[in-house]
């Protein structure tokens, strides 16, 4: 008998996340400016 490899199956193409408008002045908190990074890297 010949043993086939099972064939890896392909990773599905995650859908690129919508791009945010990035806002050309930064909103200042309570805190000072927020860094873009903060609130893009959660969820």
């Amino acid at each position: 008998m010949e043993l086939v490899r099972p064939v890896k199956p392909v990773r599905p193409v995650k859908p690129a996340k919508p791009v945010k408008p990035v806002r050309p002045v930064r909103p200042v908190g309570p805190v000072g400016p927020v860094s873009p990074a903060g609130p893009v890297r959660r969820g």
